[in-house]
């Protein structure tokens, strides 16, 4: 990447047993995607207390909206980027509201990424997926 800061680092793949070192030292978990079925990096995010910004897509407005940053485009993420790194405080609140989402919005994800997996044929059932 062209003029890339100096404290961005392309790791490449990272083995699955490490992610969770790199969700640890994250000060923000980044998803810019315009399209997911449900991602599983937003759950193991969530799971480390990491605030979480994504795309604003219906798709996470009833999960994932009121615990994760939302934008609707690069331009807004960097906005936000920018807001979160100057003001800590506003980074504290979006990973208290991590760390505040009551256990049955888990219930909930898992759900939905059940009703996801198999409409697109990835699982033959969801009965019992959670």
């Amino acid at each position: 990447m062209a003029n890339a800061p100096a404290n961005l680092n392309f790791t490449g793949i990272i083995p699955r047993e490490d992610m969770v070192d790199y969700y640890n030292i994250a000060d923000l978990f980044l998803l810019p995607s315009f399209e997911e079925l449900f991602p599983m990096a937003v759950l193991e995010a969530f799971s480390t207390e990491t605030p979480v910004m994504v795309r604003d897509l219906s798709l996470y407005e009833k999960i994932i909206t009121p615990y994760a940053v939302m934008a609707k485009d690069v331009d807004a993420m960097q906005t936000k980027i920018n807001q979160l790194a100057v003001d800590p405080d506003l980074l504290a609140t979006y990973a208290k509201r991590v760390r505040q989402r009551p256990p049955s919005i888990q219930r909930i994800i898992w759900q939905n990424l059940g009703a996801v997996l198999y409409r697109t044929g990835q699982i033959e059932s969801y009965n019992g997926f959670i």
